[in-house]
C-alpha cells in the first residue's frame, strides 16, 4: 500500500500573517484554485473590536474580486485555550457574505468551506476579504484539497 504524505493530499498557503490589522478592509493572498475542487480556509481571530463583513470572490487574475462566490462556514463552540475550542456546531447554510458579529467570533477558529465545483467558471483566482472594520487580530492558513490531477508536487496557487 502506497501512502500519501499531507501535501499530496492538501496543499497549504499561508493566507495572512499573524498581525493587527486597521483601516476598513483586510484581505487574504489571492489563490489559484484551477487545480483543486475544494477550499477551506482557517481563520484564527484574536481581538475582534466592531462587527465585520466576510466575503470570498473570485476573478480572472491575482488580485481581481470580481464575483462573490458561496461558501459555508463552523464555527469553534469555545474561545481559544478553552476546552471546547476544537468542537464545531453545524455547517451553516451557503452565503456569499457573512456578518461577523465582534462578541460571537472574537478569539474563535471560524472554518470557510468553498466547493470549488460551483465556483464562476474562468475566475480561478479567489480572495478571502473582510470589511467594515476598525482594529482585527488575525491569522488564517487556506488548505486546497481534492486535487483534480494529483502530482507528487503541486504547482504553486500564489503568485
Amino acid at each position: 500500500m502506497t501512502t500519501a504524505f499531507g501535501t499530496e493530499i492538501i496543499h497549504p498557503v499561508y493566507g495572512i500573517k499573524p498581525a493587527d490589522a486597521g483601516g476598513a478592509v483586510a484581505t487574504l493572498d489571492s489563490v489559484n484554485v484551477k487545480n483543486y475542487r475544494r477550499m477551506t480556509i482557517y481563520l484564527m481571530f484574536g481581538a475582534l473590536t466592531q462587527n465585520a463583513d466576510l466575503t470570498v470572490k473570485s476573478g480572472a487574475t491575482v488580485g481581481v474580486q470580481t464575483t462573490a462566490e458561496g461558501f459555508r462556514t463552523r464555527l469553534a463552540s469555545g474561545a481559544q485555550g478553552a476546552a471546547s475550542a476544537d468542537a464545531y456546531g453545524a455547517l451553516a447554510a451557503r452565503v456569499t457574505t457573512l456578518s461577523l458579529v465582534a462578541a460571537t467570533y472574537a478569539n474563535k477558529l471560524l472554518v470557510v468551506e468553498v466547493d470549488l465545483d460551483g465556483a464562476t467558471p474562468d475566475q480561478p483566482w479567489m480572495t478571502c476579504e473582510l470589511s467594515s472594520i476598525t482594529a482585527l487580530n488575525l491569522a488564517a492558513l487556506i488548505i486546497l484539497s481534492e486535487p483534480r490531477y494529483s502530482q507528487n508536487v503541486m504547482p504553486a496557487a500564489t503568485e
